[in-house]
């Protein structure tokens, strides 16, 4: 499935977005491999999968888009309510999402 794309206004917003992809992949049990342009990238990314505080934004975010969801769209409203719940779990633990940051250039020997 090829989804459009999305533009952000503000980097913050982008990378809101990317926790809750990654988040929602977690909650429905799915493996993720994400692919940074950098290794700074990579890092930032691994950052803020560790921070507690991004989740508390990202569960407020969908709560937002949750509120402006007309009631008919039930199965919408359903899926935001989910995904806010999970990201307040995930707010709540050491480690919020497991996760590894692998150097391309090393790959071969990470992978064993």
């Amino acid at each position: 499935r090829d989804d459009d794309d999305e533009v952000y206004r503000t980097a913050r917003e982008k990378n809101l977005a990317i926790i809750e992809d990654i988040a929602d992949t977690h909650r429905r049990g799915q493996p993720l491999l994400v692919g940074t342009v950098s290794i700074e990238k990579s890092e930032q990314l691994a950052r803020m999968l560790s921070d507690k505080d991004i989740y508390r934004d990202v569960a407020a975010m969908v709560r937002e888009r949750l509120k402006q969801t007309p009631d008919k769209e039930t199965e919408l409203r359903a899926d935001l309510q989910a995904r806010a719940e999970h990201l307040d779990k995930l707010a709540t633990r050491k480690a919020p999402i497991p996760h590894q940051v692998l150097n391309a250039r090393y790959h071969e020997q990470e992978a064993r």
